[in-house]
């Protein structure tokens, strides 16, 4: 039988998941992979249509599709090919507007989702969770999975950069 806290943890990662997800959808009308990709791009200066497939699990026929709705609505531009023949993608400033609104909403939803603890509780749930973080990010694309929808300046000492390596 599994033990109860396993149960709980599991069921305390899902529920936030949802919790976060469900709002942000509901509040921009947009898919949460359109969301994350938008944050995604704004943290990373050098992001490709490869890297965001693979940062939001997706085929890269279905990134392209989110590429295409967010450019067509001036959210990110496409740049020109690079030597791997990779295209770029940079966030516009209405783009980096809606970016900022996700993550101030992203932090507002995490934050009423744990409003049953105090902010030392949250504090201290954070420090367990930080090694979990370090020890499961090894490469740079579980970097990008992991902090897809991360304020990329929150975090000074970011537990999922810690161990990454290539």
């Amino acid at each position: 039988m599994t033990p109860a806290y396993l149960n709980q943890i599991a069921a305390f990662a899902r529920g936030l998941n949802t919790h976060v997800e469900r709002e942000l959808e509901a509040s921009f009308g947009r898919s949460l992979s359109e969301l994350t990709a938008l944050v995604s791009i704004q943290n990373c200066d050098q992001f490709h249509i490869g890297w965001l497939a693979q940062t939001l699990s997706l085929q890269h026929s279905s990134a392209v599709r989110v590429v295409d709705r967010l450019e067509k609505d001036g959210l990110i531009a496409r740049l020109d090919k690079d030597a791997k023949k990779q295209v770029g993608l940079k966030i516009t400033k209405a783009g980096a507007t809606l970016a900022k609104k996700i993550l101030a909403l992203r932090a507002k939803a995490t934050e009423s989702y744990l409003s049953a603890i105090n902010s030392e509780q949250q504090s201290a749930l954070a420090a367990i969770i930080e090694p979990v973080i370090t020890a499961r990010t090894t490469s740079k694309i579980e970097l990008y999975q992991y902090c897809a929808l991360c304020d990329d300046g929150a975090c000074t000492n970011c537990p999922a950069g810690a161990e990454s390596t290539d």
